[in-house]
């Protein structure tokens, strides 16, 4: 259903959200304690279609999951018997480390997915289940993965320049087969990861629920490393989702009031960091060149920033993130033909783009072409708020998975309409 989105009379004097939970920590603690012994809680967590779509993953592979209210609580670790076929929709996250992690422990299953993700590469994956002696039936989903002869080497390398996933999903199961009684203690080798903040992420996970994990950087590459693991049952509370609060910061930026949405205390993920790029991308003049090119290694603010790039004077140059073209959508291009709708000139490149501000200062209402993608559609609505005539959008469905409550939120800082 399409949404018309307009500038209210008058802007809210601050911006606040209640954010939904991260779903990079909770799919995380949910792979891993899906396969530990004794029952885990998983406290404060509001549903998104991502981590509902990892818990059925899970449970396919025998996992006791189930919810009790904001609470995800797992049970009995996962046993499989013979080949389980994985539904992975457009996800990602739990693609690559599942299919990493199953591999690991020695698991047969087979991942598939919706068109979206059946695009996206998984050189990476099949390289790490090759690398264990497990055999993969494509490079491209849908993927049998079959681990039942997995032989764990004294180093595993796997190539993280372009997702971080992959070794994520390894070190997970190498922990696991530790925790299992086994005895390897394979050291993973993140070859030059961009989004490393992710694998501190990982490492924060496992260390609550019980592992003791080396990790070093040389010559570019993380080195991690389990040397211990002895689960215990817990409560363990997520945190506030980083990527979320990009939407919050970047709408307050727009307008030029205050964001009350704090970072929670100990959160690595790398998506926080947008606040260095809002600040310079709001105090630049016109015709100034602002450069962000850090964006790979948090390509989810993207989006959200180059809708604040499209209302400053400056040109803002985004660079150094060709992953961008392989995310739920082609995200470079996504954003593009968006801000053109809305009379911004851009420059696709192979691995950025540049935004010459400013959307058009129009009254008539324009409809803005979005691909389904969650990023995309929620930095577009910002837009809606800031245009005089507004945006129209869809589909608006596709907030659910990050952030199903996207459009209540923004309700409150701008007309929103749903047109029948």
């Amino acid at each position: 259903m399409p949404r018309l989105i307009r500038p209210p009379a008058r802007f809210a004097d601050s911006v606040a959200a209640h954010l939904p939970t991260s779903k990079s920590h909770v799919q995380r603690a949910l792979i891993v304690t899906a396969f530990m012994p004794g029952e885990q809680r998983i406290e404060g967590v509001v549903p998104n279609q991502d981590v509902e779509v990892c818990a059925d993953a899970l449970r396919s592979l025998g996992a006791q999951i189930s919810r009790d209210g904001n609470a995800w609580v797992v049970g009995d670790p996962a046993r499989l018997t013979g080949r389980a076929d994985v539904w992975c929709a457009e996800n990602g996250t739990t693609t690559r480390m599942l299919g990493a992690v199953g591999a690991s422990l020695g698991l047969h299953l087979q991942l598939d997915g919706a068109p979206a993700l059946r695009a996206r590469p998984m050189d990476a994956l099949v390289e790490a289940i090759r690398g264990l002696g497990a055999s993969s039936s494509a490079s491209r989903l849908p993927i049998e993965i079959d681990g039942r002869d997995v032989v764990w080497p004294a180093e595993l390398t796997v190539d993280a320049r372009t997702t971080t996933q992959v070794a994520s999903g390894l070190i997970v199961g190498a922990a696991l087969a530790r925790a299992a009684g086994g005895t390897t203690s394979a050291t993973v080798v993140a070859r030059e990861p961009r989004a490393t903040a992710y694998l501190d992420v990982t490492l924060q996970v496992l260390r609550a629920f019980g592992a003791r994990c080396h990790d070093e950087t040389s010559h570019g590459d993380r080195r991690l490393r389990v040397d211990e693991f002895s689960p215990r049952a817990m409560t363990w509370h997520a945190p506030a989702d980083a990527s979320a609060a990009a939407f919050p910061l970047v709408l307050a930026a727009m307008r030029g009031v205050a964001c009350e949405v704090a970072r929670p205390v100990d959160d690595p993920h790398p998506d926080w960091q947008i606040l260095g790029d809002i600040r310079r991308i709001g105090a630049a003049a016109a015709g100034e060149v602002v450069v962000c090119d850090q964006v790979a290694t948090r390509p989810d603010t993207f989006p959200a920033l180059c809708a604040l790039a499209a209302t400053t004077p400056a040109t803002v140059r985004f660079s150094g993130a060709p992953a961008l073209r392989h995310k739920e959508s082609d995200r470079i291009a996504a954003m593009a033909t968006g801000l053109a709708a809305l009379g911004v000139d851009c420059e696709e490149h192979d691995d950025g783009l540049v935004v010459h501000g400013v959307v058009s200062d129009s009254t008539e209402e324009r409809t803005v072409p979005a691909p389904a993608d969650h990023r995309i559609v929620m930095a577009l609505a910002l837009l809606g708020t800031y245009c005089r005539g507004g945006v129209i959008l869809e589909p608006d469905r596709a907030v659910a998975k990050s952030w199903p409550g996207f459009w209540e939120w923004l309700g409150d800082y701008a007309d929103v309409t749903a047109i029948p």
